[in-house]
């Protein structure tokens, strides 16, 4: 055999190898990718039905007691998606995949009867709620959590609706088939599940006349306050004293003090030279004048 022929076939054998283990890789992520959308959609269904059945109880009409309306919060999650059940992911009309709607024809969960929904044989319940599981769970811890009181699927059960720590648990699931089941570690058949939770809100939809009389708070309008000049400042005044006869000679001379003693903070000024007594002054005796003023006096 040649050197080129060993060659090709020393390639032809390695492709064949790699060639293997690349489409296995590849296989195995499509199946993942369409498994986590599958899983999304459970999710999306399960949130569905746990945000109605949280807050649209119904009452025992023996008890008088508030339960879970389970029939209908499986309604909703089967038709989350519309009424075909999906988007091809998963068909939430046929949760166990055997290509039989679950509930045929399709319509309320409450109307079933063996003729009309599907009867899982494992257990002898119908497919929906074996699938569909909905409960009422107490957080006995308080932490908001109530799946870590008790293990699963063995959960505190809730008794009293009305109480603050009651949750309501929703689990979805669907029997997934793989697309390429070339590896014997994946069954050909995997069931994916999904669940929500979330606090009783039967208290904001409840219906009837409320217990509580209604108060109704009279608000009293509060006029805008009207702004105010900033007040002006009263300038000082004060009585011209008379200086006529006083002397000017001295520091401070007899006319000096008389005119600071009236309440002046402005000087005497000498209308005339040397010391002398005053005749005559600028400001009338007897007169108003401000504070600040000066006043000159003449011999």
């Amino acid at each position: 055999m040649s050197k080129k022929n060993k060659s090709r076939g020393q390639a032809l054998v390695e492709f064949a190898l790699a060639a293997t283990l690349i489409f296995f890789l590849l296989a195995a992520a499509v199946d993942l990718g369409f498994m986590f959308f599958a899983v999304q959609g459970l999710h999306n269904a399960a949130q569905e039905g746990g945000t109605y059945g949280s807050r649209w109880l119904t009452s025992n009409l023996t008890t008088g007691a508030r339960e879970l309306n389970a029939n209908t919060i499986r309604d909703n999650v089967r038709h989350e998606s519309g009424s075909r059940g999906g988007i091809g992911f998963v068909n939430l009309l046929d949760l166990n995949n055997d290509g039989t709607p679950d509930v045929n024809p399709d319509g309320p969960v409450a109307e079933c009867t063996p003729a009309k929904c599907q009867v899982n044989p494992a257990t002898g319940h119908y497919v929906v709620e074996d699938y569909i599981q909905v409960s009422m769970l107490r957080d006995a811890n308080l932490n908001g959590d109530p799946l870590d009181d008790g293990a699963a699927p063995n959960y505190t059960a809730c008794t009293n609706s009305a109480s603050s720590n009651c949750y309501i648990y929703v689990a979805a699931s669907f029997d997934y088939r793989l697309v390429f089941p070339l590896s014997p570690t994946f069954a050909r058949q995997n069931t994916l599940r999904s669940a929500f939770t979330m606090r009783i809100r039967d208290d904001m939809a409840r219906s009837g006349v409320s217990s509580t009389a209604p108060v109704f708070a009279t608000l009293t309008p509060t006029n805008t306050p009207i702004p105010t000049n900033t007040p002006t400042a009263t300038p000082c005044m004060a009585v011209v004293p008379n200086l006529v006869g006083l002397s000017t000679n001295g520091t401070p001379s007899p006319a000096d003090s008389a005119w600071t003693a009236a309440g002046f903070t402005g000087a005497v000024v000498r209308g005339s030279s040397g010391n002398y007594t005053v005749a005559s002054q600028s400001l009338a005796a007897n007169s108003s004048a401000p504070c600040n003023l000066s006043i000159t006096v003449y011999k």
